[in-house]
C-alpha cells in the first residue's frame, strides 16, 4: 500500500509539473501545473505556473489563469496576489488597480491587500502611488498596523530618511529577521543624512534588533569603530556574544580590522581565551596598531603558561616588531626561543624577524636572518634589501610583492615603477636612510638623487618636500613645490603639490593665495583624480575668505 501512494504521488500533476521546471521543460511544467489547478494542491500549483510563466513572459496569461481561481474562490489570497502581479506586470495598471479594490471588498477588514499592493508599486518605484495605499489602509481599517515594512520602506523610497529610520527601527525589534531588508532600505541615506539614522537607532531603549541594523549600516559605510561601538553597549549575554563573534566576521572580511579586534577584546573579557587574544593581537597588526597586538600577544602568552604561550604567542609578537621595525627585539624574541621550534617554524621566524631589521634599516642583520632561511630572490624582503643598495631592478620584482596597505610600500613600489634605471645608489642610499628614521637627512638624500632618476624626480621631489612639512620646514617645502611645478608639470605629482601648497596658505590664512594655487590647479589638471579635493578646498578657502572682517 505504502508503495502504491508512493507512485500514486510521483505520477501527481503537481509532482510531474516540479519535475519539468526544474528539467528545464517549461511548456509541459505549465501543461502540468494548470492540471494540477484543479486538485487539492491548486495554490502550489498557481505558484508554480506564475514562475514558469514569467519565465516565458505569459503574464497576460497568467492573470487570465489566476482571474479564474479567485472567481472560484474570492478569499484566496494567493490567487488575488498572483492576479494583482500579473496584471502589473503585463502593463496592465488599471486592470491591476481595479483587482486590488476588488480584493479589498471582498476581505474587509483584512491588511493582505494593501500590503501585496504596496510591495507591487515599490518594486516599479512607484512611492507617491504607495503613499495613497496607506492612507487608503488607514481609512479603511483604522490603523496601518502590518504595513510597518512597507511604510518603512516607502519613507526610505522618499528620501524620508527620519521616517524611515523610526520606522524601520519598529520592525526589526518585533521581527529581527528583517534587519536584512532594513540595512538594505537605509544603507542609500545620503551622508549627510546618516547622522539622523544613527540618532533614531541609538535611542533608548537599547535593544538588540535596532543595534544590529546600525552595526549593519555602519560596517556598509565603512566605520567599523561606530558598528561596534553600536553593539558594545548590548547587555552581555551568550546570544550576545554570539552577535559580537559574527560581527568579527563580518568586520574582518569588510577590511575593518580594528573593529574586529575592539569586539575579540571584549570576547575574551568575557570569557577568557588565549586563541581569542591571538586573533585580536593579528587583526590589531592587519589594522595598523601593531602596539596593542604586542599587549595581546603577551596576555595570549600567559594565559597558555609558561611552556606553551611564549612559542604560541611568537608568530603573532614577531609580525608585530616586524610592523614597528625593532630589529633587535625581535632577533631577542627568535633567540630565545629558536631551540623550541621545528625547522620550518624556524625559517618562519627568521624570516619576520629580518623583516623587522629591514623595517628599521639594519641591513647587514637582515641579510644575517636570511642566511639560515629558505628565500626566494623576488620575494618582498630582497625587493627592499635591493633598493637600499640602489638595485632598482631587483627592487621592481620583489616589490610587487609588497603589501599596498603600508604607506611605505606603496612610495618605494611607485618610484621603482615609474624609473627604468636599473641602478640608482643616491636614491637607494635616501630610502635607506628614511627607514633608519633620519628624516631631515632622507629629504636631502631624495633631493641629491634627483639627476640620477629623472623619469622619477618628481615623486622624489613631492616626497622630500612632506618630510620637510612634517618637520615644519616650511619654506624647504614651498621651494621644492616651486621647483617640481616649474620643471615637472606634466608629472602626475605636479597637482598634489600645488594642492599641498594649497592646503599650507590656508592654514596660515592666506586665502588669497590658497585660492590662487586651487584655481590654477583646477584649471591646469581638470582630469586629476585630486579635482574633488580641490575644489572642497576652494569653497572652504573662499567661505572662510568671505568671513574676514574688511
Amino acid at each position: 500500500m505504502f508503495i502504491a501512494a508512493a507512485a500514486s504521488a510521483q505520477n501527481s500533476p503537481l509532482v510531474r509539473a516540479m519535475q519539468q521546471e526544474t528539467n528545464g521543460d517549461l511548456r509541459a511544467a505549465a501543461a502540468a501545473y494548470r492540471d494540477a489547478l484543479t486538485g487539492s494542491d491548486a495554490v502550489a500549483a498557481l505558484l508554480g505556473l506564475e514562475r514558469v510563466f514569467t519565465q516565458l513572459g505569459w503574464n497576460d496569461s497568467l492573470a487570465d489563469v489566476a482571474a479564474g481561481q479567485v472567481k472560484q474562490n474570492p478569499k484566496e489570497p494567493t490567487a488575488r496576489a498572483v492576479q494583482l502581479r500579473a496584471l502589473y506586470a503585463a502593463r496592465r495598471e488599471a486592470d491591476a488597480r481595479g483587482a486590488y479594490l476588488a480584493w479589498v471588498a471582498a476581505a474587509p477588514g483584512e491588511i493582505e491587500p494593501y500590503r501585496t499592493w504596496s510591495h507591487i508599486l515599490l518594486d516599479a518605484g512607484r512611492a507617491s502611488t504607495v503613499d495613497t495605499v496607506i492612507s487608503e489602509a488607514q481609512r479603511n481599517l483604522g490603523s496601518t498596523k502590518g504595513l510597518t515594512t512597507e511604510i518603512a520602506q516607502l519613507r526610505a523610497a522618499l528620501g524620508q530618511w527620519d521616517h524611515a529610520s523610526v520606522a524601520w527601527r519598529e520592525a526589526v525589534t518585533q521581527q529581527d529577521f528583517l534587519i536584512t531588508a532594513a540595512t538594505y532600505s537605509l544603507r542609500a541615506a545620503p551622508f549627510e543624512s546618516r547622522r539622523v539614522v544613527r540618532a533614531v537607532l541609538l535611542s533608548p531603549p537599547v535593544t538588540p534588533g535596532p543595534r544590529k541594523l546600525l552595526g549593519a549600516l555602519e560596517l556598509g559605510w565603512g566605520n567599523g569603530r561606530e558598528a561596534w561601538t553600536a553593539l558594545s553597549e548590548l547587555t552581555l549575554d551568550d546570544s550576545t556574544a554570539a552577535l559580537w563573534q559574527a560581527f568579527v566576521l563580518d568586520a574582518e572580511r569588510g577590511g575593518q580590522y580594528i573593529a574586529a579586534r575592539d569586539a575579540l577584546i571584549a570576547l575574551q573579557r568575557w570569557r577568557p581565551d588565549a586563541r581569542i587574544a591571538l586573533r585580536a593581537a593579528t587583526n590589531a597588526i592587519e589594522g595598523g596598531d601593531p602596539q596593542s597586538a604586542l599587549l595581546l600577544a603577551a596576555q595570549a602568552a600567559e594565559k597558555l603558561g609558561p611552556k606553551d604561550g611564549p612559542v604560541a604567542a611568537l608568530p603573532v609578537k614577531l609580525r608585530a616588531l616586524a610592523a614597528l621595525g625593532r630589529g633587535a627585539e625581535a632577533q631577542k624574541a627568535y633567540a630565545d626561543l629558536e631551540s623550541s621550534l621545528g625547522e620550518n617554524e624556524r625559517n618562519d621566524m627568521r624570516r619576520l624577524v629580518a623583516r623587522a631589521w629591514i623595517k628599521g634599516g639594519g641591513v647587514t642583520e637582515a641579510r644575517a636572518m636570511l642566511s639560515g632561511a629558505a628565500t626566494d630572490a623576488d620575494d618582498e624582503l630582497a625587493g627592499w634589501l635591493a633598493l637600499y643598495e640602489g638595485n632598482l631592478a631587483g627592487a621592481r620584482r620583489g616589490l610587487k610583492r609588497a603589501d599596498p596597505r603600508a604607506a611605505e610600500a606603496v612610495f618605494a613600489f611607485s618610484f621603482v615603477s615609474r624609473t627604468r634605471v636599473e641602478n640608482a645608489p643616491l636614491a637607494g642610499a635616501a630610502f635607506l636612510t628614511l627607514a633608519r628614521g633620519d628624516s631631515a637627512k632622507a629629504a636631502a638624500a631624495f633631493v641629491r638623487a634627483v639627476p640620477e632618476v629623472a623619469d622619477a624626480a618628481s615623486i622624489l621631489l613631492l616626497v622630500a618636500a612632506r618630510i620637510h612639512l612634517a618637520q615644519k620646514r616650511e619654506a624647504d617645502a614651498i621651494s621644492l613645490w616651486t621647483q617640481l611645478l616649474g620643471s615637472h608639470a606634466d608629472s602626475p605629482e605636479a597637482a598634489e603639490a600645488e594642492l599641498e601648497w594649497a592646503r599650507l596658505l590656508r592654514r596660515r590664512g592666506d586665502t588669497k593665495g590658497a585660492i590662487g594655487h586651487l584655481e590654477h590647479m583646477i584649471l591646469t589638471w581638470p582630469e586629476s583624480a585630486l579635482l574633488p579635493q580641490a575644489r572642497h578646498e576652494l569653497d572652504l578657502a573662499k567661505t572662510s575668505g568671505s568671513e574676514r572682517p574688511e
